[in-house]
């Protein structure tokens, strides 16, 4: 008798509430945020300012053609967070802020990138180079900036770092020995 009531029973006045859709696309494992997502689409209409593109719909027709182009996304929802760091990276670069893109960058690097970029850093450092030096290097060698660089083209940046200053160095005190050879 219980059920019947149950489902015989007028209507109440205040239904059961649904709950509540978090966004309107399911959430995908690695997808990136409504925050992440807000940063990148700021960082690209700056970007965009910055290049001399007016008009929302241009600025959005900017952004579509530069992550696909870079990136090979049609749209910022299908973006894994590991393309996150590279995107605003990329975005910040545009805008014109360059060490802050680098840094960006270098924090999203994968393990192995991440210890060569380190050792590159440190090669600098002990050469007493900035950094345009190796990037200037990574441009004319590889013919791609230091971000888009694989491992293997970072520790082969390394090796020339070191041997360069290396031979710097041994010159250098060959000239102060007097010696001819």
């Amino acid at each position: 008798m219980a059920t019947s009531y149950k489902l015989n029973r007028e209507p109440s006045a205040n239904p059961a509430r649904k709950p509540r859709a978090r966004s309107a696309t399911p959430a995908r494992k690695g997808a990136l945020t409504k925050r992440q997502l807000a940063r990148i689409c700021a960082l690209a209409n700056e970007a965009a300012e910055a290049h001399g593109v007016t008009g929302w719909r241009e600025k959005i027709a900017w952004r579509h053609e530069q992550q696909q182009e870079r990136f090979g996304l049609a749209s910022l929802t299908a973006a894994t967070q590991e393309q996150y760091a590279d995107l605003k990276g990329h975005f910040e670069a545009l805008a014109g802020h360059v060490a802050e893109a680098y840094e960006t960058v270098r924090r999203g690097l994968d393990n192995q990138r991440r210890v060569a970029r380190w050792n590159l850093e440190k090669a600098l450092k002990e050469a007493g180079l900035p950094i345009i030096y190796a990037i200037t290097i990574c441009k004319h060698q590889y013919r791609c900036g230091l971000e888009d660089a694989s491992t293997k083209q970072l520790w082969q940046l390394v090796y020339t770092v070191r041997n360069r200053a290396t031979a710097k160095r041994h010159k250098a005190e060959d000239a102060g020995h007097g010696n001819p050879f």
